[in-house]
């Protein structure tokens, strides 16, 4: 894990959303829609959101922030040029080792510690850009609740645009099949997924970068 992108994962936790878990079938089985056509709907409606004035005027009175919310407007989202599925490796709870002993913690409540962290993903790539980044990628963050069969680990698969922001879709295994899932525009400028050895070089070795076949 690099310097700076640790330095900003104690703030960027604060505001992160909880998300947890996910698997790589695309799509789902018997013809109901599977994770990938799920994560296409939400950045449909985060798309949606940045492009409204109407939304932007409700959730935000910041000039500033309006403005580059209406930049992720103005991409194309129609179909992604690639995605990527990306899980924490069996070391990714080290960093949270160095700043806390987790020893006598019990498996679940490390795992829940492993999930939050994996969820706060996208929220800590924006904050190396700043607050007002942070907060503008915030604002427009869909979500929305189904259920399926398909989840194993805590993951999020990151949609690239060639004309657009890349968009983080993360999935929360909730009780009875339940998940939640959460759509956040990437807007940090230093990040590049132009591929899977690029992400994770750029997350500092904690996650797993692996790109998924349409």
């Amino acid at each position: 894990m690099t310097k700076r992108f640790s330095a900003v994962l104690a703030s960027a936790l604060a505001v992160s959303l909880m998300f947890t878990a996910c698997s790589s079938s695309v799509p789902a089985a018997g013809g109901s829609k599977g994770l990938y056509e799920h994560g296409l709907e939400l950045v449909a409606m985060a798309e949606e959101m940045a492009d409204s004035e109407s939304y932007l005027e409700i959730y935000t009175g910041s000039p500033r922030i309006s403005e580059v919310v209406s930049q992720f407007g103005q991409g194309d989202y129609s179909a992604p040029q690639k995605v990527y599925r990306l899980t924490p490796t069996a070391d990714y709870l080290a960093g949270y080792d160095m700043a806390a002993d987790l020893s006598g913690l019990s498996d679940t409540l490390k795992k829940t510690i492993s999930d939050k962290a994996i969820a706060s993903l996208a929220t800590r790539i924006n904050a190396m850009d700043g607050a007002e980044n942070l907060a503008a990628t915030t604002v427009c963050t869909a979500g929305k609740t189904f259920v399926s069969g398909e989840l194993t680990e805590a993951c999020v698969w990151l949609y690239v645009y060639e004309n657009g922001f890349p968009v983080a879709v993360t999935f929360t295994a909730g009780e009875d099949s339940t998940v939640a899932a959460s759509a956040m525009f990437i807007s940090c400028s230093d990040f590049q997924p132009e591929s899977s050895q690029k992400i994770e070089e750029y997350l500092g070795g904690g996650v797993k970068a692996e790109e998924i076949e349409k």
